[in-house]
């Protein structure tokens, strides 16, 4: 036989208030959900095939960027305070025959994205040094995320004893209208003012520059971030996945009636783990986003053995007894597992895989 199906479905998470960079209410996360395909079955029903084709569609959500933010904006408010200014040009750590254009930095901080200095209330303190900043409650930079997919199922009754199954998937999720606000406030007032001050001291006891700090703590991430747009998000998914499990009974009028034996197999795809740095014209020293580095696929093998006899009646009742002895990851790998990749490709995070376990279960039917 051959059915279609189709079907939408919309959902929103109600949580706390949320708000924007302008200080304006943000909405839930709102999601929307697409599904159709098609599933096929033969030889009286012992045979099905499903395939369903999904996109998932999350408006909203947070992108995880309200710490790069807030790192980068201390490093780029260093000399916001008069008095911090002024002992940067006197100091001048770098000798710098142009120090007193440093001067000139004095009002530009927001200068085109006011809106941001009025959202995050920064005022200088009374004593001139020093500042204070205060975000929007429930700030959130939002991202909406797209989820796109392949499911393919199977089962197989191959004999009255033998049964088989598998699942086949496909997912890539990529993201799109990432934090617009921030985006707009990097673009149009802090990389022109980096450009023009950057090379200048952080501070006038900082010898390293306006740039290097402020990039170094959280804006070349944020503009990673951003620069993603549309891109795959290879360091959160796995693509593809399949799984297979079969289970065999031996018949009644065998030498092995009552036992059953398994097996489950279970793969995924490689995963990113991090990423090399290229020097960008525009940007600098970015991650490279098109070749992530890759840790390695995994597969995983599990088999059991299985017995069950009538041992009743007890209780005036007929009894089932099973014991089944389970075997988890079978292949036992002991190879060390690459979590996370440095710049250039050294492994400074790995994880021990799981080891092999031997269950023994018995239970009784009534």
């Amino acid at each position: 036989g051959l059915s279609f199906h189709y079907s939408t479905s919309d959902n929103a998470q109600i949580g706390s208030a949320r708000s924007n960079l302008r200080g304006e209410s943000l909405g839930p996360v709102s999601g929307e959900t697409e599904e159709k395909g098609f599933t096929i079955t033969f030889a009286d029903d012992r045979y099905s095939i499903r395939v369903n084709n999904y996109k998932t569609l999350q408006i909203a959500e947070a992108s995880g960027l309200i710490g790069n933010f807030n790192q980068f904006l201390g490093p780029y408010l260093g000399v916001y305070p008069p008095v911090r200014l002024t002992e940067a040009i006197n100091n001048d750590l770098k000798g710098q025959s142009d120090i007193a254009n440093y001067a000139n930095i004095a009002g530009r901080h927001f200068q085109g994205s006011e809106y941001v200095e009025k959202a995050i209330n920064v005022t200088v303190l009374p004593d001139g040094e020093s500042i204070q900043r205060t975000n929007p409650p429930g700030l959130v930079f939002p991202t909406d995320l797209v989820s796109e997919g392949l499911e393919i199922e199977g089962v197989a009754n191959i004999t009255s004893n033998w049964r088989l199954m598998f699942n086949i998937s496909q997912q890539e999720v990529s993201a799109s209208n990432t934090a617009p606000l921030l985006s707009d406030f990097i673009s149009k007032t802090v990389d022109p003012v980096l450009d023009e001050f950057g090379h200048f001291p952080q501070s006038g006891v900082q010898l390293e520059t306006m740039r290097s700090f402020t990039e170094r703590f959280g804006l070349v991430a944020a503009k990673t971030a951003i620069a993603e747009d549309g891109g795959r998000k290879t360091n959160e998914i796995r693509e593809w996945r399949w799984n297979l499990v079969t289970n065999y009974e031996f018949d009644n009028n065998s030498k092995l009636a009552g036992y059953n034996v398994g097996a489950a197999v279970r793969w995924q795809d490689e995963i990113g783990i991090g990423r090399p740095v290229i020097d960008d014209p525009e940007l600098g020293f970015i991650p490279d986003l098109a070749n992530p580095i890759f840790g390695p696929d995994e597969l995983q093998v599990d088999a059991w053995v299985g017995w069950e006899k009538m041992i009743g009646p007890y209780f005036g009742q007929d009894t089932l007894l099973r014991v089944q002895l389970n075997v988890r990851n079978l292949l036992n790998e002991d190879d060390l597992i690459a979590v996370i990749a440095n710049p250039d490709g050294t492994i400074p995070v790995i994880r021990i895989p799981a080891e092999r376990r031997f269950e023994l279960r018995g239970t009784l039917s009534y």
